[in-house]
């Protein structure tokens, strides 16, 4: 829970401050894939990092500026990418 906040704090953040490029105005939208490990979770950061990449790509299929958590890493965890 502490993850999604922080994302979504990321997010709101980059919303609420547009760039402003000579006369230009220009808003910026995060998308954010997170991905956590529980204490008794064996997962090799190269997994936690696979489930938070594809939690990314989640967010932008499902409409971008958005924050996304990753299925539980059990599921990541016999995978081999």
């Amino acid at each position: 829970a502490n993850a999604i906040e922080v994302g979504e704090r990321i997010r709101r953040a980059m919303l609420a401050e547009p760039f402003e490029i000579d006369r230009l105005r220009l808003d910026v939208t995060v998308s954010v894939g997170i991905a956590t490990s529980l204490g008794d979770e064996q997962v090799s950061a190269r997994k936690i990092i696979s489930a938070a990449d594809h939690a990314l790509y989640k967010a932008k299929r499902e409409g971008r500026n958005r924050v996304e958590m990753a299925v539980s890493l059990k599921t990541w965890a016999g995978r081999s990418n």
